[in-house]
């Protein structure tokens, strides 16, 4: 009996070594998993990006206009804010995540590039127009209207190259040459955005202006643009550099 018992205990020894034909080993599981942000269309889900404005023609000052896209956030706090006309607009009347409400300045009227602003993450940029407000009709009289002169409209400020051309970081000195932004910067209504920050200039003159990247502006790539006059210059996209 000890024999026969020895040598059953041996086989199973021996079978513990070399395992069972036949059976598979068990396929070993990732411990954790890489997550990828949604691509919809080449634009990333996670970030602020506008659709369209309604009225898409343009707005009149003091009046309600909406901007449509996605990820805007659910609230209108914070880093969170629509920039438009080199400035923070008004808190929003509602604020979703698709939809913003807000009211038009009551500023000069013209072009200038829009953005929504959404947990520190700057959007697209949009050329949104600020319209004149209509002037009341006049009632007429036997007295005939004198004929006016329309006032020729000033030549828009335009850039033509930035030095460094990209990857100045926060703090660098940037130039920006180009035409028509007047002799001297306006305290009105003249500004350097960029990544929708108005930026503090240096130097102005008609056709260079000499500024620092703000210390708080978004990395990456961004818009870059003059207003002068009232009038917004072309937009450039600059990349500023971690």
């Amino acid at each position: 009996m000890r024999l026969i018992a020895t040598l059953t205990a041996l086989g199973l020894l021996i079978f513990a070594m070399i395992g069972l034909p036949g059976i598979p080993e068990a396929e070993s599981t990732p411990a954790y998993q890489v997550y990828f942000p949604a691509i919809t269309n080449g634009y990333n889900e996670t970030l602020p990006h506008i659709l369209s404005l309604q009225p898409s023609g343009g707005v009149i000052g003091g009046e309600v206009f909406t901007v449509t896209g996605r990820a805007f956030g659910t609230k209108a706090t914070g880093i969170n804010g629509v920039w438009w006309r080199s400035e923070w607009l008004p808190e929003a009347q509602s604020w979703n995540t698709t939809t913003i409400v807000i009211t038009a300045p009551m500023a000069i009227t013209g072009t200038s590039p829009l953005q929504v602003v959404a947990e520190g993450n700057a959007s697209n940029s949009v050329a949104y127009t600020l319209l004149p407000t209509p002037m009341p009709t006049a009632t007429p009289t036997r007295t005939p209207t004198p004929t006016r002169t329309p006032t020729p409209t000033p030549i828009g400020p335009a850039i033509a190259s930035i030095d460094p051309p990209e990857g100045a970081r926060r703090g660098d000195l940037v130039t920006i040459t180009g035409s028509s932004f007047g002799a001297s910067q306006s305290a009105v209504d003249g500004a350097i955005v960029i990544a929708a920050i108005s930026a503090m200039p240096l130097g102005w003159s008609d056709t260079s202006i000499t500024t620092f990247v703000p210390a708080t502006a978004l990395i990456g790539d961004y818009p870059l643009y003059v207003v002068a006059r009232g009038q917004a210059s072309n937009v450039i996209t600059y990349t500023i550099a971690p």
